[in-house]
């Protein structure tokens, strides 16, 4: 179940959720969202994430629809958080490669791959010396 508050003030209209993302329920969300857009009158549109407990994967996508909208994502617990960071750098990952298609520009060979610039959190086998076998 998916409670769906929407609080309207002067400077922003907030969608606040509660319950699962999940199901049925993202059909609602993105419905509610729709609604709102059409009330929105020049006001920052937020999504208060905090009540929620739980989004699927077609959420967690309905979710990045309304970010890539303009909505602001609200989260303050580690579970949120994680999902509006992943939002966010699909969305900016998204907006490099479209950018990069844009003007015809791919990167530089030396850019290393999909993994580069990510350090290791374990560098591999060593030996007693602190060696590469």
């Amino acid at each position: 179940m998916l409670r769906i508050t929407i609080d309207e003030e002067s400077q922003a209209l907030t969608l606040r959720l509660e319950g699962r993302l999940e199901g049925p329920w993202v059909a609602v969300l993105a419905q509610s969202f729709g609604d709102a857009l059409q009330k929105r009158r020049g006001r920052r549109l937020r999504v208060d994430l905090n009540g929620v407990m739980f989004v699927d994967a077609k959420g967690k996508a309905v979710l990045a629809g309304m970010f890539a909208q303009g909505a602001e994502l609200l989260a303050e617990d580690l579970e949120t958080k994680a999902i509006v960071t992943e939002i966010r750098s699909r969305r900016a990952g998204a907006g490099d490669r479209e950018s990069r298609h844009a003007n015809g520009a791919t990167p530089p060979a030396s850019a290393g791959g999909p993994h580069a610039g990510r350090r290791r959190l374990h560098p591999g086998p060593r030996n007693v010396n602190g060696e590469s076998p």
